[in-house]
């Protein structure tokens, strides 16, 4: 073995060995008290035996104080027990790590730390002797892991609005609200919109509370006003410490951080995007900060903007549909206008042919006609003013003309309507009136034949009256009813072209609802105004003034009172084979109702009439009391109080299953259609022929309502003629004692689907073998088993369908 070449250390003495050890102590203690981590020793029981000056300074202590500490209370209170079983943890396994909060004792503020606790033992027995701590505070790493997680989020926000880039929702302003709350550590972001001296909040987004969308108030108390004004990003992150501090803002409502920058739309400010917190920021706004709220605030304006136009567009769009429906309506009351009284003068006309009438009801009938005619040429004299005034083609002519003489030809020809209806008929001249006016005469006389028109045609009891005088803006008339009034909500769609304020079927009065709007126009052409003072159920007042011209040297006179001229008359109804049958006619015109009443009489059938549709609902449920019901009822669809749709919706809902043919002066297309939804048979258009007419009740008639209990013939098909039908009708009529059978058996059973079902199949096939009638009654069986359960008015159209395919059974030819 060779030996260590190096010479042997020097024996030291024992005293020497002493003081090197306790220096290397010293040095030890020295870089443990020196040391950045925090490091302590405690006994079993906690208590703290040392503690080095990091580990002092982390949790607040004194030299002086550690000796009176336990370790327990270097963590926060909430952490005791995840510390309690650290310290068991580490009893049993000799070493434990773990993240805690640290107290601060001080100021009892938390401060995270990474804990590593040892247990010391005894070097020869091995009996736990305390704990060792060698912990570190991470503060800054948490800061970090902290940042490093917002910006995460941050991006993840930005990607987002990315995706958001063509958004127009409020989700989408609200978004951006909370990724600027997230990036800038705000507690809530909002819109404001600026409008003059005060804003509206628009869009807010916090984590607690909601703030109130709608808040308005005055600018001058916000941060946001000196955004507004100012050319960039204005940001305080503590205002207490800042020029600020006496700010509203910040006195008043707390605000203590602040960042926001104006809204620019149209290269114009329009309001602020802004973010605040009730607590300070860590730290200032940076650049990055500056140009982050810029990039939000063009982002936000930029979704404004595209709501704007959306709304911009949604509006026109609902304009647009809003001036269809009502160019709609308007064709459609323009046509029941224009067919009504047609219908009166071609009836006439056709009554005028016949060799036997006496002078009288020839005269009669002539009057009926020039009346209808009149009335007739008043809508197209309407309409064709309306599409002048669209077209700017209307032109004025300005004369001199007496306005007393103006006044009296108007109230001649008004008076006497007023006095048909019982109404007082009165003119007043407030003061001296001038002898001349430089007017067009014809269009005032249109407008003033218009108010006093509709004055009277609008009241019921009461009076008409018409004042007339100078004022101090012109000539005024105004014209004052005790009639129906005009609700406030209404008011907004007076004198509107293709409107009436009650635009429904059920509607009241009459007429196109151009007269007021062609009124306005021409008030407006002629340079003056139109106003209304009304309310529901206490009249209307139009007051009207207009330039009268140059009125000096002009004399003033006392203007005279009005009267009127005598009325005229009216006549009575024409012919074929209707007799047994008992036929309602459901009809608002009084010379329709003789019309048509004067055709079916003639034809041998007993009429009734009703001038409306409650009125023909009460009558058809009289006459099934009364076991004489109607063959046929013919509805008018547009008549006052109840419309003809919706009294046949009502008849349908309670089980009548009888013809309902609608007579209606709407000659749109589709119109048929909506007629037959409701539960009308067939459809009869105005102006109708007699023919037409009577051949419609007879196909409808059927079996039902007649008045006597003869046997009825063969029903035969309108295909019998043809030889070459014959066998396949035969066959048709062998089939209908087994539909029969089965309709019976589901209905009897209940199940009224299958019901409905069979009796649309018959509705089809016996309409393709010419067989009208039963058709007819197999499609009121089907819609009273598809919409009701009236079992006995299912089982009363049965019968009458069952009489029908009988009859059909016994035909000649089969």
């Amino acid at each position: 073995m060779r030996s260590d070449p190096r010479p042997p250390a020097p024996l030291l003495a024992e005293g020497q060995f002493r003081g090197l050890l306790e220096e290397e102590q010293s040095k030890l203690i020295q870089l443990i008290e020196h040391s950045s981590d925090f490091i302590g020793l405690a006994d079993m029981e906690g208590r703290v035996l040392f503690l080095n000056r990091a580990g002092r300074e982390i949790v607040g202590l004194d030299a002086a104080e550690v000796r009176t500490t336990l370790m327990w209370e270097f963590v926060m209170p909430e952490d005791l027990p995840a510390f309690r079983e650290l310290a068991a943890a580490t009893r049993r396994v000799g070493h434990v790590e773990q993240e805690f909060r640290a107290r601060h004792f001080k100021t009892g503020r938390p401060i995270p730390i990474m804990f590593s606790l040892f247990l010391v033992r005894h070097e020869e027995t091995g009996e736990p002797l305390g704990y060792a701590s060698i912990s570190r505070d991470i503060t800054e790493l948490k800061r970090t892991e902290d940042e490093v997680a917002r910006q995460a989020r941050r991006i993840r926000s930005l990607c987002e609005l990315a995706a958001r880039s063509a958004g127009t929702s409020d989700a989408d302003v609200e978004a951006a609200l909370r990724l600027g709350c997230e990036w800038f550590g705000m507690e809530f972001g909002v819109v404001m919109r600026a409008e003059g001296a005060r804003y509206t909040v628009s869009h807010a987004w916090t984590p607690g509370p909601p703030i109130a969308v709608g808040e308005e108030g005055e600018l001058t108390g916000t941060f946001s006003a000196l955004a507004l004004a100012g050319a960039g990003p204005l940001s305080v992150h503590h205002v207490g410490t800042s020029p600020l501090r006496d700010h509203p803002a910040h006195a008043v409502r707390g605000i203590e951080a602040f960042i926001g920058v104006a809204i620019v739309e149209a290269e114009q400010p329009a309001g602020t995007l802004t973010f605040a917190s009730r607590s300070p920021r860590e730290g200032p706004f940076g650049p990055g900060d500056h140009d982050m709220v810029t990039l939000l605030a063009q982002w936000v304006g930029s979704i404004l903007g595209r709501q704007r136009a959306q709304r911009a567009l949604v509006a026109m769009k609902e304009a647009a549909e809003a001036a269809n429906r009502a160019k709609s309506e308007f064709l459609a009351n323009v046509s029941h206008e224009i067919r009504t009284p047609m219908t009166a003068i071609l009836g006439y006309a056709d009554l005028l042919s016949d060799p036997g009438l006496a002078p009288p009801e020839q005269t009669d009938y002539l009057d009926t006609i020039r009346r209808n005619g009149e009335h007739l040429l008043t809508v197209l004299n309407d309409i064709l003013d309306l599409s002048q005034i669209e077209a700017g083609k209307l032109t004025l002519e300005p004369v001199a003309c007496s306005p007393t003489d103006l006044v009296t030809q108007v109230t001649s020809l008004m008076r006497l309507r007023a006095v048909r209806k019982g109404l007082a008929f009165g003119v007043e001249y407030a003061g001296p009136i001038p002898a001349r006016i430089q007017v067009d005469p014809t269009r005032l006389r249109q407008i003033l034949l218009n108010l006093l028109g509709n004055a009277i045609k609008f009241t019921e009891v009461g009076a008409v009256r018409l004042r007339v005088g100078l004022v101090a803006q012109g000539w005024r008339f105004e014209v004052s009813d005790t009639g129906v009034g005009i609700a406030s909500e209404a008011q907004s769609r007076l004198c509107q072209p293709f409107t009436q304020l009650d635009a429904s079927p059920t509607r009241r009065f009459g007429g196109t609802g151009l007269g007021l709007m062609i009124t306005k126009r021409l008030v407006e052409m002629l340079g003056g105004t139109i106003a209304v003072e009304t309310a529901p159920g206490r009249g209307s007042t139009f007051r009207v003034t207009i330039d009268p011209g140059p009125l000096a040297g002009v004399a003033l006179l006392t203007g005279p009172a009005a009267d009127a001229g005598p009325p005229t008359a009216a006549p009575e109804p024409p012919a074929v084979r209707l007799e047994g049958r008992r036929v309602l006619v459901a009809e608002d015109g009084a010379d329709n109702q003789r019309l048509i009443s004067f055709y079916l009489r003639k034809a041998g059938a007993e009429v009734v009439v009703a001038e409306n549709g409650e009125v023909a609902c009460a009558r058809v449920w009289e006459a099934e009391a009364a076991g004489r019901p109607f063959a046929v009822v013919l509805m008018d669809m547009q008549m006052p109080v109840l419309d003809g749709y919706a009294a046949t919706t009502a008849l349908r809902a309670r089980g009548y299953g009888r013809p309902i043919v609608a007579l209606t002066a709407h000659a749109m297309e589709g119109n048929p259609e909506k007629c037959r939804d409701i539960g009308c048979d067939d459809f009869l258009s105005k102006p109708m022929r007699c023919e037409a007419l009577l051949e419609m009740v007879a196909r409808h008639a059927g079996n039902g309502g007649r008045m006597d209990d003869g046997a009825e013939g063969p029903l035969v098909s309108d295909l019998a003629t043809d030889p070459d039908f014959r066998e396949l009708l035969a066959e048709f009529v062998g089939t209908l004692a087994e539909r029969l059978a089965a309709l019976t058996a589901s209905l009897e059973a209940g199940d009224l689907a299958r019901t409905a079902v069979l009796a649309h199949q018959l509705t089809g096939a016996a309409g393709g073998y010419g067989f009208s009638t039963i058709t007819a009654a197999a499609r009121r069986l089907e819609r009273l088993a598809r919409e009701t359960s009236d079992a006995e008015a299912m089982r009363t159209g049965l019968r009458e369908l069952a009489t029908l395919c009988h009859r059909a059974t016994h035909e000649p030819f089969v």
